[in-house]
């Protein structure tokens, strides 16, 4: 058995395999924090790209915009602790507006 620790509430529980979450309430939080910031990253950088012509300065400047929050969705993923990673970036609490689903 080995020690976690829940990346919603950060309370430390045993895993014993299966549930990556303490909780059903933090398995069910974890897809509205995922969508909630995909919303406010990827989806407006996604619409920036649509109109532009392939390969123009604004096309790829759109383009770049979105691999740069692409990489920083990823990295949100990836993380142990979301909720610290999203209140030590200032454009993503900006973005969320600090009201991040605490």
């Amino acid at each position: 058995m080995a020690i976690k620790i829940c990346k919603i509430c950060g309370t430390k529980w045993n895993f014993k395999g299966g549930a990556l979450f303490c909780s059903d309430r933090c398995e069910e939080e974890w897809p509205q924090w995922r969508n909630r910031l995909y919303q406010v990253l990827i989806k407006p950088a996604r619409d920036q790209l649509e109109g532009k012509t392939v390969k123009s300065p604004a096309w790829r400047n759109a383009r770049a915009e979105i691999k740069r929050v692409q990489a920083l969705y990823e990295e949100f993923l990836t993380t142990p602790n979301p909720s610290l990673f999203i209140q030590s970036n200032p454009e993503l609490v900006r973005k969320m507006g600090g009201d991040y689903l605490e």
